[in-house]
């Protein structure tokens, strides 16, 4: 009597641990859904929607050689070569905002400008631009670099800060004729960082006159 109790016992316990092996299985085989917005959308990692650029501005800079579209809505201050596009804030002083540009231009002179103006050891010798970057990646200063191709040139995004905190300034570095350009888009909500990201691809080069 004992032997088949425990023999029922065994049998019972087998398949208990086939039914939970089996839901097991299934809840590791179902796809998880991305999180949903609030408008009821999936949300991506990266958005695929365009932005209507067809009214935006041109800012154009011959110095430096370059060019950028930006929103009619927002303004642009220079300061030597250094180039600020923010959006414009109704009743709020601009000037006096701690961080007030969502899309920033740096012109340096050459590499050894960059390096001294952005901080490096003084001992590190460095013969590219790319060798820099991994100099910073290496150091935790930037996250891994994602190499594209702005107007035929060769361009660096990376970015700084915690993923898990939410705070990701991105940077586009690009080398082009004898100087290095820093485009740098700060934290912000997501509807302005798409149009900095637009504001940063839109950068192409103009002969020097």
């Amino acid at each position: 009597m004992k032997s088949l109790k425990f023999i029922i016992l065994i049998f019972s316990f087998a398949a208990i641990s086939a039914a939970v092996s089996g839901c097991s299985l299934k809840f590791w085989q179902k796809p998880i859904n991305p999180p949903v917005t609030k408008n009821g959308g999936n949300a991506t990692a990266t958005s695929t929607e365009e932005i209507d650029v067809s009214d935006w501005l041109t800012y154009r800079n011959e110095e430096y050689g370059f060019e950028v579209r930006y929103p009619r809505e927002w303004i642009v201050d220079q300061k030597k070569n250094f180039v600020c596009l923010t959006r414009k804030i109704e009743n709020v002083d601009v000037e006096k905002i701690t961080r007030p540009c969502h899309v920033s231009v740096n012109i340096y002179s050459s590499l050894e400008n960059l390096a001294e103006e952005l901080g490096v050891d003084e001992n590190e010798t460095f013969f590219s631009l790319e060798e820099w970057l991994n100099y910073k990646i290496k150091n935790y200063i930037f996250a891994d670099k994602k190499i594209v191709n702005i107007d035929n040139n060769k361009g660096f995004f990376v970015a700084t800060g915690s993923y898990t905190e939410g705070v990701n300034d991105k940077f586009l570095f690009i080398e082009h004729n004898s100087f290095i350009y820093e485009l740098t888009i700060l934290d912000q909500g997501i509807e302005t960082s798409k149009e900095s990201l637009s504001v940063v691809k839109s950068i192409k080069f103009i002969k020097f006159f």
